[in-house]
């Protein structure tokens, strides 16, 4: 039975496989792709240095201040036209909130939970 089920669910990977390979090929843009990217550290911090974003250092600064009873857990820089900080805190009533900061201006963009 469990061969069966596993035969069954490898032959339905391979029925999607052409339809994306087509899709590619029509010059179609898979979801994958257009998502912003995460900088890697060395990106971030060459932003920085630049001048065009704020450093990680002062954007932490900016949500303890919002949440000084969290505990800020990480954070990313996503790259895009516009670029921002997702700084993940761990409130401490124990909710994760995720909060979006502007990586140029350092303003909050939005809270939400995670």
């Amino acid at each position: 039975m469990i061969r069966i089920v596993t035969l069954l669910a490898g032959l339905a990977c391979l029925a999607v496989l052409p339809e994306t390979a087509q899709a590619q090929d029509k010059g179609y843009a898979l979801s994958a792709q257009i998502q912003p990217s995460r900088a890697t550290g060395g990106e971030a911090r060459q932003n920085a240095q630049d001048g065009s974003n704020l450093r990680y250092i002062e954007i932490l600064t900016i949500v303890r201040r919002r949440y000084p009873q969290g505990d800020v857990l990480d954070g990313d820089l996503i790259q895009g036209s516009n670029p921002y900080y997702e700084v993940r805190v761990r409130q401490a009533n124990g909710q994760l909130t995720i909060v979006d900061v502007d990586a140029r201006t350092g303003r909050i963009l939005r809270e939400r939970r995670g």
